[in-house]
């Protein structure tokens, strides 16, 4: 076998990832906004919106930036995601919550989150608290994705900040 080396490795089939289907039930969403709706839990309430209402992952939810706002065109601009850069539409309950949640002071470059994972620790205590088994704060975005957003009239499409 002159320069061609043998590979042990080339009749291992490839482990092929399952792809996660788990969406909210009804019931499932009252319970998650009766839990959301404690004071302590408003800036996981506005991660929760972003990723229903705008199809964000985590890690672009935390990495927000003042500057990354732009209310008067209503988008949101991404970069270095995990696609690539992107914008992303606002709309009026997204404006509205994040204009809230803007603090008062600071440079363009602060974050919306302070920095904190608002996410890791709480999620699984709220889902625990809702009762609501086997979600992942992932699985929201296949509310964004399969437009089931727009025709339910749930929580976060009412919910105040």
């Amino acid at each position: 076998m002159d320069g061609v080396e043998y590979n042990p490795f080339r009749r291992v089939k490839h482990f092929r990832e399952q792809s996660r289907k788990r969406v909210l039930s009804s019931k499932e969403e009252e319970r998650l906004e009766k839990t959301l709706k404690k004071p302590t839990r408003k800036m996981l309430r506005l991660c929760v919106l972003l990723a229903l209402h705008t199809g964000l992952r985590k890690g672009e939810i935390l990495s927000l930036r003042c500057r990354d706002l732009d209310f008067e065109q209503e988008w949101l601009v991404i970069l270095d995601a995990k696609t690539g850069d992107r914008i992303v539409p606002m709309n009026t309950l997204v404006k509205r919550a994040l204009q809230l949640a803007m603090p008062k002071h600071g440079d363009s470059d602060e974050l919306i989150f302070s920095g904190v994972d608002w996410i890791r620790d709480a999620w699984p205590t709220v889902c625990r608290e809702a009762k609501i088994e086997n979600l992942h704060f992932h699985d929201l975005r296949a509310f964004w994705r399969r437009g089931t957003i727009a025709s339910r009239r749930g929580m976060l499409l009412v919910m105040p900040m």
